[in-house]
């Protein structure tokens, strides 16, 4: 890890010595990227389950005691034998159930009984995901009545000269990504378990509402949009008010998200409704430059073609006539069954609703690099193969093709799809990534190829761009690139590291994938596992220090 703010005039250029014409590509791919229509974001990928940490029900943590009420916890065993008390599903907000699905978040009720805090919460409503190799969000498994967080705190011995056990101590705070769509703070790549041990810090992860539940926009108080970015402020606004009740101490908290999260974590950082909650931020593969805005013309469309969909629209008036009817009529749709209808009537299956600007959240468009960051330290980098990840995405929605495309129009089609851009202008970005002669190209070639903008359209050059931009506004930055293969990787062997790779190696939860391979190397996976202890150790340091 080295600090950008010696470092980035040479970051910046590093493509360039990289591959040919690759410092060509990086302005036309963000160029398009800030014009386009559709988002290139992280996809949650990981082992799921409510429960993923099993617990002796006779081992309780202390009562902590909230602003909101009570909780009781489950004491665990962290890495290395550490101590560790879990509070898992501590609601933050009223369930945005009923006549609250789509309005914005309210502060949750405050309770006198004890709540068992003792299972992770059911993630928000959305589809089900899935990828070959792992199992992972399923449809019946998810609840409107979602809106709760987790609280790992590390319980260390306090038989040395380094500290009281009085002292308070700084709180990691992660955010899921899933392109807005998908999500859940269960999954066991976010468990906060061994990381809370290795990194004595509190670690707190949390629920927010995905999809139209989370970003419809009806133009309306009834359906504002950005509902699932008030979840966050307002899960937030609890862990500042009451993270001291559990021994973390609310003016160190690092807020922390992969892709869609660290993207969230980007607009809580030039947020007014954000500022204070946090001291510093750490983005894993997600910044603004990553995604073009839903502007409102796309937000009416959507919710226009939705609302026929359903047959919740009159078709003899106006939508602008019928917006409060409409949101009520939907409201009265199964959850579950609203969110499926909802993928078969927008056009794209990865990305449907998406986050605006222009309202209390976000004032301004996140792309404008004028706007005053909230922090002054920040942590952020990519993988060396991050668009590998979404290749396979778009290739699994074009097999019914039976690999009759080649390279090129393989590439037109993916730009098309992902950066809304048309198939004129795409082509002139093929020859930059692919030989148009006519020879025939494997399908790895392929794979490969298309990764490469991806790559660096969606990740690499928008990073570039928001480095430059925060230390612009004086910001102090740890850049870093991830590129180790893991010794369980599912990608072909053209792929480094991609999407996701890096954070179980972060988030000290590369024990919880032993599932994905059959056989693994017992001293590779030794020294991965070092290799993850000394990057939590480098959390750790920047969440303490910066």
């Amino acid at each position: 890890m080295q600090t950008v703010a010696a470092q980035i005039p040479r970051m910046l250029m590093k493509r360039t010595a990289g591959h040919q014409a690759s410092g060509q590509r990086c302005p036309s791919i963000v160029a398009l990227v800030a014009t386009a229509t559709f988002a290139i974001l992280g996809l949650t990928l990981l082992p799921c389950c409510a429960g993923a940490n099993s617990v002796n029900s006779e081992s309780r943590a202390p009562v902590v005691h909230t602003d909101s009420g009570p909780v009781a916890g489950v004491r665990l065993l962290g890495q290395d034998g550490v101590v560790v008390d879990a509070y898992l599903g501590i609601p933050f907000a009223k369930p945005p159930t009923g006549e609250r699905r789509f309005l914005l978040p309210e502060p949750v009720a405050p309770w006198t009984e004890t709540l068992q805090a003792v299972k992770k919460p059911k993630a928000c409503v959305q589809t089900s995901f899935e990828l070959p190799g792992s199992v992972n969000i399923n449809i019946e498994d998810t609840s409107e009545d979602c809106l709760y967080l987790n609280v790992w705190v590390p319980r260390p011995e306090c038989n040395t000269n380094a500290g009281s056990c009085d002292d308070l101590l700084p709180v990691f705070t992660f955010v899921y990504g899933g392109l807005f769509v998908w999500g859940s703070s269960a999954l066991d790549v976010y468990d906060g378990l061994d990381f809370a041990a290795r990194a004595q810090v509190v670690y707190v992860n949390f629920n927010y509402r995905v999809s139209l539940f989370g970003f419809l926009n009806a133009s309306t108080p009834e359906a504002p949009g950005n509902m699932g970015m008030y979840d966050q402020v307002e899960a937030l606004r609890w862990i500042h008010k009451n993270i001291k009740h559990f021994g973390g101490d609310p003016d160190a908290i690092t807020l922390a998200g992969h892709s869609a999260g660290g993207m969230s974590v980007s607009y809580h950082i030039i947020s007014e409704l954000s500022r204070g909650l946090f001291k510093r931020a750490a983005l894993f593969s997600g910044t603004p430059q990553a995604l073009s805005y839903s502007d409102h013309a796309d937000q009416h469309q959507n919710f226009r073609t939705l609302s026929y969909h359903l047959g919740c629209a009159d078709a003899k008036l106006p939508v602008e006539a019928q917006r409060d009817e409409i949101v009520r009529c939907m409201r009265k749709w199964d959850a579950h069954k609203l969110v499926l209808e909802t993928t078969k009537a927008l056009p794209f299956k990865f990305v449907t609703i998406l986050p605006g600007y222009g309202d209390s959240f976000l004032h301004r468009n996140p792309l404008d690099l004028n706007i005053p960051f909230n922090v002054k330290e920040i942590f952020l980098g990519t993988t060396q193969d991050d668009g590998a990840y979404l290749v396979y995405a778009m290739l699994d929605q074009l097999k019914w093709l039976n690999g009759k495309l080649d390279g090129p129009t393989v590439f037109r089609l993916t730009v098309k799809t992902f950066f809304n851009v048309d198939f004129a202008t795409s082509a002139k970005y093929s020859r930059l990534y692919f030989d148009e002669s006519g020879a025939p190209h494997e399908q790895w070639e392929i794979e490969k190829n298309l990764s490469l903008p991806l790559t660096e359209g969606a990740f690499d050059c928008g990073t570039d761009l928001y480095a430059s931009s925060a230390l612009d506004s004086n910001v102090t930055l740890l850049r870093y690139e991830f590129t180790h293969r893991p010794v369980r990787s599912m990608w072909q062997e053209w792929v480094t590291a991609t999407h996701m790779d890096e954070l179980p190696f972060f988030l000290a939860t590369t024990d919880k994938l032993t599932s994905r391979t059959s056989k693994a190397d017992e001293s590779a996976l030794s020294k991965e596992l070092q290799f993850s202890n000394d990057l939590v150790d480098t959390l750790a340091s920047f969440a303490k220090t910066g």
